[in-house]
């Protein structure tokens, strides 16, 4: 939620999330194509990044609340340590090769999209992470390509990238700040938020 809360998400708006958040949403029927294509991917995906990367420990699906009242809350797809026994947050990414070439940098480097970027400090924020990973699995932009194969076929099949970020704890505060200003303020002070656009 934390991009549509600072408008960072080309599909959803701190709008919708207030809808979510204050029980006013309409119950939706299908999930999106590319929701359910991560959802599909996400084991293969984080065991091609725990091969690759050969971690110490690395535990998955890792739930984190924090906050007063327990607002802050987050659900990381991995927490590894390094060889160093550094703690390190992973958040796995798949996007077509479309949105690859529009929104991602160069591969091994932090150049990720901002909605990304605010995502992985939102996490930091609430761990003793030095940096945060960001295994992304590009698939085809023709469907086809890997149409009716297995999640670990269809990794095998697409570029495979990792970010890396370092932790940033002044852009963190202001990410924090940000949606502690929308739970309170918003969700809990039950005023709506501005409408913004969706940009599809």
């Amino acid at each position: 939620d934390v991009g549509a809360i600072l408008g960072l998400d080309r599909f959803r708006t701190a709008y919708d999330v207030w809808l979510d958040k204050t029980g006013r949403k309409e119950p939706e029927d299908e999930i999106t194509d590319a929701a359910r294509r991560g959802n599909y991917l996400e084991d293969a995906l984080l065991d091609r990044y725990s091969h690759q990367t050969q971690p110490k420990v690395f535990d998955r699906q890792v739930s984190v609340v924090k906050g007063e009242g327990g607002w802050k809350r987050g659900n990381i797809d991995g927490f590894a340590r390094g060889e160093d026994n550094s703690p390190i947050v992973v958040e796995a990414k798949t996007v077509s090769a479309h949105a690859f070439r529009q929104f991602w940098g160069e591969p091994g480097t932090d150049e990720v999209p901002d909605r990304v970027l605010a995502q992985a400090l939102w996490y930091t924020s609430m761990t003793d992470a030095c940096h945060i990973d960001i295994p992304v699995c590009v698939v085809p932009d023709n469907p086809d390509a890997v149409l009716g194969r297995m999640p670990d076929e269809v990794i095998d099949r697409a570029q495979f990238h990792v970010y890396r970020l370092e932790r940033d704890p002044e852009l963190e505060g202001r990410i924090v700040e940000k949606c502690r200003q929308f739970w309170f303020e918003n969700v809990l002070g039950d005023v709506e938020p501005e409408i913004v656009a969706k940009d599809l």
